[in-house]
């Protein structure tokens, strides 16, 4: 979406980003925007919940008011082209009817995803939806580590299940990496995979990152878990032969 803002900015149109706190951009990256957050009314507990289809769904009934009025505020100050919105967020479409703006929607996952979201609320009843493992994190971390190579490693907080960030690491497993890694809560991630020292992209496979790994040229160790991450990761190793699913390397490997 912002790299979209970019172009828009860069043919002469005023960008302004609506955003809730969940996952806000980093305002200082793109000081040609401004930048307006809005409420999306969530309890802690509610956004920390697994469910995603319930997160969703808060959050497109809690937004209508707050945007409503935010973009009342805007038009005080002169028209408003257009909106463009990510196609999660459809409770946009009332808001802009009410006030006569044009929307365009855009969707920055791939058309795999569009029979997986369909298929959420059965993903979600019979429990495919979920948080990292502990035994599986535990692997990963010994994996890494026996690899001996230096590597960037990603664990969001909250990722594993029952831990808050990295609780659940082997013991031993920060005395044996000593200064080969290291491990952020956040990375960016595009500018990290077109640095020339990186040789490889281990990924769940999310579409985004699907595509920002095929632009920079990097090979991808496929680790999906759920939703179109399984068709993308069968696209990148058994179609476009740019990477190599887990489990075909653990075969590869006899286990």
């Amino acid at each position: 979406m912002l790299q979209l803002a970019n172009i828009l900015h860069s043919r002469g149109f005023s960008i302004t980003v609506i955003h809730t706190h969940f996952n806000s951009p980093a305002e200082s990256k793109h000081p040609h925007f401004t930048f307006i957050p809005i409420s999306d009314g969530l309890s802690p507990a509610e956004a920390s919940t697994e469910d995603v289809v319930s997160r969703l769904t808060l959050r497109n009934s809690n937004c209508v008011a707050p945007f409503w009025d935010c973009l009342a505020g805007l038009l005080a100050d002169g028209p408003i082209t257009c909106l463009i919105t990510d196609a999660f967020w459809h409770f946009s479409q009332s808001v802009s009817e009410g006030f006569g703006i044009p929307r365009i929607v855009l969707r920055t996952s791939s058309i795999s995803s569009f029979l997986a979201y369909d298929a959420f609320p059965v993903l979600r009843e019979k429990g495919y939806l979920p948080k990292q493992d502990e035994n599986d994190f535990k692997e990963m971390a010994w994996g890494l580590a026996n690899s001996m190579q230096p590597f960037l490693w990603v664990v969001r907080p909250g990722l594993v299940r029952g831990s808050e960030w990295l609780e659940s690491l082997p013991s031993g497993f920060l005395e044996k990496i000593e200064d080969k890694g290291r491990i952020v809560k956040w990375a960016p991630q595009q500018e990290v995979l077109a640095h020339f020292a990186v040789g490889g992209f281990w990924t769940h496979n999310g579409w985004n990152s699907t595509l920002e790994s095929i632009c920079e040229g990097v090979p991808m160790i496929c680790s999906p878990c759920f939703v179109d991450q399984l068709v993308n990761a069968k696209y990148v190793s058994d179609v476009w032969g740019i990477g190599w699913r887990e489990e075909r390397w653990r075969e590869g490997l006899g286990e």
